[in-house]
């Protein structure tokens, strides 16, 4: 054997023998990794929002069961027609308020469902969120639902590097089982970003500074126009709308941060007439406590 192919083979062995080390001892300090289950949450195409979440699908959100009904929703229940003197509250919103990684009966939907169950006769709170959904996007759902008739024409699903592309998730989501391999993507990200930073990281840091561009300034403008829709449809339809404003990992890990963003999407909503819920208090809060309000690599 050659002596190169040797020392490799040394060098291996040498790093296998110090991961697995280093996987044992990290269990008294790190939290666990991600263990997904397969298959994980479906979508299909939309000409109008790109994608939407799969009608009638049992699948996972990372390890907890995945249930929608014939509208997409995750929900094991239908939403008739009729109320029958039924509170209803539509809650729209990303993967945060679709519960990524987080079983149904944990997700804010249903929390928010039980504490106000007491209180009135009848209540349902649907969970129409799907992840990774901007505003713009959630306000033309609630659109489509105010215009059921209205047909929406599925784009073709493309084939190309569909294999690979799911092939290469699956090693990735395997990855994230390591406690330390979590752990040191998230310091050396963390470094590579102050060395080069990606146009979403150096944007990031300047609506936590308070600084602003072109590009945000933009961004702004469409989110206010996606409010004022939302706006116009809630006097059409006679609901009120309300608009929860969620804070960056960064702002929650912080005891005193800057919050721009928290005083500029309030100003947009006092502006076209939507109340607000800001949630950086509480979640700081929960932060402080659990160390674990976001999850880690998502």
């Amino acid at each position: 054997m050659p002596r190169g192919l040797k020392i490799a083979i040394v060098w291996l062995l040498e790093f296998a023998a110090i991961f697995a080390l280093a996987e044992t001892i990290s269990v008294f300090f790190l939290p666990p990794g991600l263990i997904f289950y397969h298959p994980q949450q479906q979508v299909e195409p939309s000409a109008r929002r790109i994608y939407d979440s799969q009608p009638n699908q049992r699948t996972f959100t990372i390890d907890k069961p995945y249930v929608t009904n014939s509208l997409g929703f995750r929900d094991e229940r239908e939403v008739p027609l009729a109320k029958h003197g039924e509170l209803r509250i539509l809650s729209l919103g990303d993967s945060i308020a679709q519960g990524l990684g987080v079983a149904a009966e944990d997700t804010y939907a249903r929390k928010l469902e039980a504490s106000l169950g007491p209180r009135y006769r009848a209540v349902r709170v649907i969970n129409a969120a799907v992840a990774s959904y901007s505003t713009w996007q959630e306000v033309d759902l609630l659109e489509l639902l105010a215009w059921p008739a209205r047909h929406v024409i599925p784009l073709p699903v493309g084939d190309s590097n569909q294999y690979y592309n799911a092939t290469l998730l699956r090693v990735l989501r395997e990855l994230k089982r390591s406690r330390v391999l979590s752990f040191l993507r998230e310091r050396l990200e963390i470094a590579w970003f102050k060395v080069f930073p990606s146009f979403g990281w150096t944007h990031q840091q300047m609506i936590y500074e308070g600084r602003t561009s072109p590009y945000l300034e933009q961004s702004y403008s469409d989110v206010a126009a996606s409010l004022e829709a939302f706006a116009s449809l809630a006097r059409i339809h006679h609901f009120v709308p309300i608009l929860i404003i969620l804070p960056m990992p960064g702002q929650v890990r912080h005891p005193d941060p800057a919050a721009h963003m928290q005083r500029r999407m309030e100003a947009i909503a006092r502006r076209v007439g939507i109340p607000t819920v800001d949630l950086l208090p509480v979640l700081q809060q929960a932060y402080a406590s659990t160390r674990d309000v976001y999850i880690q690599w998502d």
